[in-house]
C-alpha cells in the first residue's frame, strides 16, 4: 500500500517503514478492510487503486458501512490491542512491547 502515497511524497519528508517479515508482508497482499478504515481521512486514495484493488474494496464495502454503523450507534471508538494498543509504545513512542522472536540478540 505504500505505492499509493507515492506521489504525495515530496522531497524532504521522512518515510519509516516498520515492516515484520511475514509471508503477507512480502507480497502484494492488498487489505481492503484497512484500506477503507485508512481512506476515511484520504478519499484521495480511492483514485489511485488500480482495478483488482477497486473490486476488493468495493466487496468489503457494505462490511466496512456495517461496522462504522456500529460504531457510531454504540458511542464507542474501538479500541486497539496487543501491540495495536496505546499501552503498548512507551513514554517516547517507542515500542514496549514483547514481542517473541523479534528481539535483537545482546
Amino acid at each position: 500500500m505504500l505505492s499509493l502515497s507515492e506521489d504525495a511524497l515530496k522531497e524532504g519528508d521522512i518515510v519509516i517503514l516498520a515492516v515484520e517479515p511475514t509471508d503477507e508482508t512480502m507480497s502484494s497482499y492488498f487489505g481492503a478492510s484497512a484500506f477503507l478504515k485508512c481512506a476515511e481521512d484520504a478519499p484521495r486514495l480511492l483514485t489511485r487503486l488500480n482495478a483488482e484493488q477497486r473490486r476488493a474494496a468495493l466487496g468489503n464495502y457494505v462490511s466496512y458501512l456495517q461496522e462504522r454503523l456500529a460504531i457510531l450507534r454504540s458511542g464507542q471508538l474501538p479500541e486497539a490491542e496487543g501491540v495495536y494498543s496505546r499501552a503498548a509504545f512507551g513514554d517516547n513512542g517507542n515500542l514496549d512491547y514483547p514481542r517473541e522472536g523479534t528481539i535483537m540478540a545482546l
